[in-house]
């Protein structure tokens, strides 16, 4: 009977953290595999980032689309919420004429709802001078960011931006 009772309990303790629930398909909760983040959806969902920031395609509705309604970016020393971020991106220079941006050495790391990558970051920016001259900027970047999983799409929550 003592014996009985030491195994009632251990069985009952393998058969709870063996099962696993199921969703109305019949698909175990426990498989994310069909919704695993994937480096690609990392990196792509960061390239329509800085596609949206563009100068030739930027769009406040796209880039409000692709962050968090918590989103931060740390950037130029200065630490701002989207709406601020955006306000210093439209205070950019009359004659910004291109923006571009080589994105590299990516190292992403992933978990069930959120991913962090952080890469190297080579922008070039063509601005017309007062004297309608053609001025090249290159500036260079280490860049972190942690993105989360909202509505089966990869948002980006958080950007750290430092000059190299």
């Amino acid at each position: 009977m003592k014996r009985l009772f030491l195994i009632l309990p251990i069985l009952a303790l393998l058969l709870i953290g063996c099962s696993s629930q199921t969703d109305s398909n019949g698909n175990s909760s426990s498989d994310n595999s069909d919704n695993a983040i994937t480096e690609i959806q990392v990196i792509t969902a960061l390239n329509s980032f800085f596609s949206a920031l563009d100068v030739e395609n930027f769009d406040r509705d796209n880039i409000t689309n692709l962050v968090t309604d918590d989103f931060r970016i740390y950037e130029n020393e200065m630490n701002f919420t989207l709406e601020e971020f955006l306000d210093f991106v439209d205070s950019r220079p009359e004659g910004m004429i291109s923006t571009d941006w080589e994105l590299s050495n990516y190292t992403v790391s992933i978990d069930n709802n959120s991913a962090h990558v952080y890469y190297f970051n080579q922008g070039q920016f063509v601005v017309t001078d007062q004297d309608g001259k053609e001025q090249t900027m290159n500036i260079e970047w280490l860049e972190s960011v942690y993105m989360v999983r909202e509505d089966e799409s990869l948002k980006i929550k958080f950007l750290q931006s430092d000059d190299i």
